[in-house]
């Protein structure tokens, strides 16, 4: 009966060993939310610089658009000398202004592979990955990962925008062939005005 009770007081005491350890590991990084993503994405401004590379862009024909119209949206990427593996995106926008389901996703000319799309149009979110890279170094281009068309529903202005945290996975990121790391540095969003 003695020696149960020990084996018992070893298992408690092994388990409260694991329970701070998680403790400790997950106050050593925080965890991803929308308010200090926010404070590690690019700058405002919605276009990238031409000297920036390792980049993920959001961009379209125009910024100013009217009520019912369709929004087309082009995400694409650039990372000069690199071989990609694939892609995540997790794309934010505010439903109250715009809209658009899986129907309206088209895959890109860069990847071969789409095995996730969704769209929560209560939320404003659309996830996608994207995998089989072409099996090239890439040159000092953008290429199209997805191409996405949005209903605008409402007059006033309104951003579409990557969840990004630098270096994470769990976001919207480029990985690389060979390395699996995410190689991601900058993302640039699109500001639209709907009239």
């Amino acid at each position: 009966m003695d020696s149960e009770k020990k084996k018992i007081l070893i298992v408690i005491v092994i388990l409260l060993l694991l329970v701070f350890g998680i403790i400790a590991v997950r106050r050593g990084r925080p965890i991803p939310t929308e308010e200090n993503s926010s404070q590690e994405a690019a700058p405002e401004e919605s276009a990238p610089t031409a000297s920036e590379n390792n980049i993920i862009r959001i961009s379209s024909e125009k910024t100013d658009y009217q009520v019912d119209e369709v929004v087309p949206v082009n995400i694409s990427f650039k990372a000069l000398g690199k071989k990609l593996f694939g892609s995540d995106i997790v794309l934010l926008f505010d439903p109250e202004f715009l809209s658009t389901q899986v129907e309206d996703i088209q895959d890109g000319d860069f990847f071969a592979s789409y095995p996730r799309k969704t769209v929560d149009p209560e939320n404003g979110i659309v996830k996608l990955s994207a995998y089989q890279g072409q099996d090239i170094e890439l040159a000092d281009q953008y290429y199209s990962i997805v191409n996405i068309n949005f209903k605008a529903l409402k007059k006033g202005e309104t951003e579409i925008a990557l969840s990004w945290i630098k270096g994470a996975t769990n976001t919207t990121n480029l990985v690389e062939n060979g390395t699996s790391q995410n190689i991601l540095e900058a993302v640039g969003n699109l500001k639209v005005t709907v009239e």
